[in-house]
């Protein structure tokens, strides 16, 4: 299954730190409206999410190591960035705009970053499991 494509714009300084910008809003809202689980971003391939346990690329061309450096920056705390540095990962949580929470590792592999964004929970504040799996009455 294919997703839809998500496209930049022109790849000069801060017209290219833009559209990477929206293009992190555009895969988070895929993320919402295919009710996915994750998110993945590593270099030398499109984005990635996890859809009822299928992984599904996204119709676009595979980023290249500064598309993920890039994408890192605007989503990780300045802190988490030096304990990147230090320590090769990090993890923090990330809220998209009050819509969902996200766990986030951040890693670097073979001298580059990758990433991969878990749905927590929903703007209500509901855990990814519990909306998933609704509890019955008895």
């Amino acid at each position: 299954m294919i997703l839809p494509a998500v496209t930049g714009g022109e790849r000069d300084g801060s017209e290219e730190r833009l559209s990477l910008k929206r293009m992190i809003e555009k895969l988070l809202n895929t993320v919402l409206n295919r009710n996915a689980t994750d998110l993945h971003i590593c270099p030398g391939q499109p984005p990635v999410v996890r859809v009822d346990g299928h992984l599904l690329r996204a119709q676009r061309k595979p980023l290249d190591a500064d598309d993920c450096l890039v994408l890192m920056k605007e989503i990780t705390p300045e802190r988490n960035q030096e304990e990147l540095q230090e320590r090769l990962g990090t993890r923090f949580n990330f809220t998209f705009d009050d819509h969902a929470r996200f766990r986030v590792a951040v890693f670097r592999q073979r001298k580059q970053i990758g990433m991969v964004l878990r749905r927590v929970s929903d703007a209500g504040g509901q855990p990814q499991l519990e909306r998933r799996f609704p509890a019955t009455d008895n």
